[in-house]
């Protein structure tokens, strides 16, 4: 069995000659602490004392794990790009027409990234007006290569998810573009963003 020594510390006169006594103290201990060699417990199968690794050949140990490494649904999400690492721009109106003008949506910082998927859902659409058919453009430049489209009287929600471009950049203008509308109630469009 190993044996540790205690080191002294001497009798200081000043604060400064104490700290460092008691600091070069507890150095040699931790060295003589790490000098020891990781245990085996050969009745659980399983390595004790493995310290937080520190190189890419370490051992490491359960709490890093569980901080450091994200569980396989976490990982799947980032992977997927669904989670907390997208987020959605969303366009809506109580009442609705073709031409109408909505707000846009500036992409800010920490907004930057990739369209997967844009939707468009409306609680009512009349029978009258042939249908509902919508897009988004980004700096004037239509993103999806098929229009978001709702038949008269169905509410949807409809998804799209090929783009003719899909970047978005830190100053982009993203606007919905409304080409076949006509008293639209309760629209609802989104464009999902992978962030990058």
């Amino acid at each position: 069995m190993d044996q540790f020594t205690i080191p002294n510390i001497p009798p200081a006169s000043d604060v400064e000659t104490l700290r460092l006594s008691v600091t070069n103290a507890l150095s040699k201990l931790v060295g003589q602490l790490n000098a020891q060699p990781t245990q085996l417990d050969a009745k659980g199968q399983r390595l004790i004392n493995v310290a937080t690794p520190t190189g890419p050949n370490d051992a490491v140990n359960l709490r890093y794990l569980k901080y450091n490494v994200p569980t396989s649904t976490q990982a799947a999400n980032q992977n997927t790009g669904s989670g907390k690492d997208a987020y959605t721009i969303v366009f809506s109106a109580d009442f609705a027409f073709s031409g109408d003008d909505f707000p846009a949506f500036v992409v800010g910082v920490d907004r930057a990234g990739f369209a997967e998927e844009a939707w468009v859902y409306a609680v009512g659409v009349p029978v009258s007006t042939g249908g509902l058919s919508v897009n988004i453009s980004r700096n004037g430049t239509n993103m999806l290569a098929t229009p978001l489209v709702l038949a008269s009287g169905s509410t949807g929600p409809v998804y799209v998810t090929t783009f003719t471009t899909s970047n978005l950049v830190h100053g982009d203008i993203v606007k919905l573009v409304t080409s076949t509308m006509g008293g639209v109630t309760d629209l609802s469009v989104g464009l999902v963003v992978k962030r990058v």
